[in-house]
Order: C-alpha cells, then structure tokens, then sequence
C-alpha cells in the first residue's frame, strides 16, 4: 500500500512539474509559474476594492439594463508594471472600454518568478457589471447553470 502511494505521488509530482515547466503562451510569457505575482496595493481584497472603487457603470448600459462579466486579461512584465491589456470575453462597447480603464489602474505588482528569475505572466480577471443587484444574481444564477 505505501509502495502504491509514493508511486501515485511520485506520478503526480513528476506531472505537475511538467506542467510548470511548460506553462508559456504562444508569446512566450509563463500562465502558471512557481511564483505567482502579487499586487502590492493590498494584495487580492487590495486590488478586488480598486476595481469596485474605480468602475463607473456607462450611463447608457445602466438605461439599457445591460450587465454582465468582462474578463480582461494583460501580463506583469518583470518590473511589475502591465503591459498588453485586452479583453477575453466582452459585453458592448462601453462596458469594455471602462473594464478596460479600470484595469489599467493595477500597475504595482511583484513579478512572478520561474526558476527563481523573473518573468513575465499572464493574468485574467473579472470585471462585474451589474445595473442593479437583481440583475446580478439572476445573472449569476444563469452562469452557475451553463457550468
């Protein structure tokens, strides 16, 4: 039995090693690494609060009653600064741009790090939009079925 775990666990070392290892885009930048980079301005709550601060709903999404998620991803350069911003998943026009504003605001990361140099790495995250909180959880509600 023990024989039986450590070769499981040798198994499963040896594939999350590779996977590390392997973690680059077509650009080249590193999506999982050995250390990820962490946002100096509070950490996640830190950079959670900067967006709910900074995002101002588009007046005419908010009479449209449009709402939703915008992914937006961008890479942390080595310096810690972002470079790259783009959107994954959009919702309209306006609500991109200001997803896309808001997010230009994260500068001031610690670099990732993959074999104890620095590197480049790419990040996504959320943006909500919601035009009222009824909105959002049947929003979310709908989400939560679709996975």
């Amino acid at each position: 039995m023990r024989q039986f775990i450590f070769i499981l666990f040798s198994i499963i070392s040896t594939k999350l090693y590779s996977q590390i290892d392997s973690s680059k885009n077509k650009e080249g930048n590193f999506v999982i690494n050995e250390r990820m980079p962490i946002f100096l301005n509070g950490g996640e709550k830190g950079l959670m609060k900067i967006l709910s601060d900074s995002v101002r709903y588009p007046p005419a999404a908010n009479k449209d009653n449009i709402g939703g998620i915008v992914r937006v991803e961008f890479t942390i350069d080595t310096t810690g600064n972002l470079e790259n911003i783009r959107i994954l998943k959009s919702i309209r026009e306006d609500i991109d741009n200001e997803a896309l504003r808001v997010v230009a605001f994260l500068n001031g990361w610690q670099p990732g790090y993959q074999n104890e140099k620095k590197v480049k790495v790419v990040y996504a995250i959320p943006v909500g939009f919601w035009p009222n909180p009824k909105f959002k959880r049947k929003y979310l509600k709908n989400e939560s079925k679709v996975k």
